[in-house]
């Protein structure tokens, strides 16, 4: 995961966690865009949990990106 995502979701987040004590969920879905900027781009991705909101910014490559923050749905 650690090349998907930007480095203070790894150090502050991803890093941390156990991924033993992590549900096992899997995308059930299509992604749905929500908001969009020079900056960032929103998508609600349902999982068969509770969807997730995921942003995504621009990674240091052309046309990469990288997952800056994923917070629970709703």
């Amino acid at each position: 995961m650690r090349p998907l995502v930007t480095h203070a979701l790894w150090t502050t987040g991803l890093s941390l966690t156990e991924p033993s004590s992590t549900p096992a969920e899997t995308v059930a879905g299509e992604p749905r865009q929500v908001a969009v900027t020079a900056h960032e781009d929103v998508f609600d991705v349902p999982t068969t949990g509770a969807w997730v909101r995921v942003h995504l910014v621009p990674g240091p490559a052309a046309g990469a990106w990288l997952v800056s923050t994923v917070e629970p749905g709703g």
